[in-house]
């Protein structure tokens, strides 16, 4: 035997502490009433009906706390009911130009953050799967495709510049943001796949035009939409901090002078008006938005082969004696008390569901006439 839910454990202790008191107060009544009344055949009977009662009702209530436990034993096996859903690959852009402070605490730090908040809403709907791809100069796939979201928000906590090129460490690292084999590396992920969406997380950078159009290109042929979530300040430049070799803090320079980056919207939005996506700056509800976009596509259902053994719940087996019970010691004391008196037993629930009429009260009781 098992329980499904241990955790009402407490609730059992606090049956038990009803029928602690319910007995305590049994006991101060009967000695109360000790000291009022004689000892007689009368006081022996209400004692036994009390007693036979308080042990009807205690037996009743602690099968009630065991219910509570759900108690369970044997296994049925079941198959769980398809998921709707769709795939969506994150692209989260790592760029050295993402550390700039434009926005708190920085580019990155904030992307990251909004797109945990997809991921968590995501896990909510059930049936969606969740890749993550990490670019600067070159892709690196840091997720693939899961229903694991906890593994994601592992992989996006630790997404960074460094990470990226310590997956691929043979390739020499180079500057810049390679938006375009990004988008190719998902074409190639899902190269038989047409139910997918891109959520793009970047401030822009540039990108060769004729690379783009191609890849562009290839995207609307299959179908895939990309939804861009632009990070920075487009009105003015921010310098990108970096740790100089002796670990002060500077900002990269060029040629003596400062480079000021700053989030260029025209290739994102282009990217995403061609795909039929939408793009957004990230100010406000723009996650709540861009969510509405992405969820309102029609969701495919993805079959689940597998199938799941569960517990079967038993607590139907402990339920109903105990509300037996309760309905027994309602009508108990009438039946002991006109057993007593000397009332056929099997009408005596019937004494307490109608009343008797004046007429055969006053026959019973002659001394009230006179």
């Amino acid at each position: 035997m098992q329980f499904a839910y241990p955790h009402n454990v407490w609730w059992s202790i606090a049956v038990a502490g009803v029928i602690w008191f319910g007995l305590f107060a049994l006991y101060r009544r009967r000695q109360a009433l000790r000291r009022l009344q004689p000892v007689g055949a009368a006081a022996t009977g209400r004692r036994t009906r009390s007693r036979v009662r308080a042990l009807v009702r205690s037996i009743a209530v602690i099968l009630i706390g065991f219910t509570m436990l759900g108690p369970s034993w044997g296994e049925r096996t079941l198959t769980p009911p398809p998921a709707k859903g769709r795939d969506l690959y994150i692209l989260l852009d790592v760029s050295r130009s993402m550390l700039a402070e434009d926005v708190a605490s920085n580019r990155l730090e904030r992307s990251r953050k909004r797109l945990q908040d997809v991921a968590v809403k995501l896990g909510k709907r059930g049936g969606w799967r969740i890749g993550l791809i990490a670019f600067a100069e070159r892709p690196v796939l840091l997720c693939p495709l899961t229903t694991d979201f906890r593994h994601f928000q592992e992989e996006i906590k630790n997404a960074s510049l460094q990470s990226v090129r310590m997956r691929e460490p043979e390739q020499a690292p180079t500057e810049g943001t390679q938006l375009g084999l990004a988008l190719e590396r998902v074409l190639r992920l899902a190269s038989d796949q047409r139910e997918l969406d891109v959520l793009l997380a970047s401030d822009g950078g540039e990108q060769g035009p004729d690379e783009m159009a191609a890849i562009t290109g290839q995207l609307v042929e299959r179908g895939v939409r990309v939804y861009g979530l632009g990070v920075g300040d487009p009105a003015q430049g921010s310098p990108i901090p970096l740790r100089s070799v002796d670990g002060r803090r500077d900002v990269v320079r060029f040629q003596g002078e400062v480079v000021q980056t700053r989030l260029a919207e025209a290739p994102l939005q282009h990217l995403t008006q061609q795909t039929k996506g939408r793009y957004l700056r990230d100010q406000g509800d723009s996650v709540t938005e861009l969510m509405a976009e992405i969820t309102a596509k029609a969701e495919r259902e993805l079959p689940t082969a597998a199938q799941i053994t569960v517990p079967v719940h038993r607590f139907q087996w402990f339920l109903l004696p105990a509300l037996a019970l309760l309905l027994l010691e309602s009508t108990l004391g009438v039946r002991l008390a006109n057993a007593r008196d000397g009332v056929r037993p099997r009408t005596a629930w019937l004494a307490r569901l109608v009343p008797p009429s004046r007429m055969k009260t006053a026959s019973l009781h002659p001394a009230t006439k006179a």
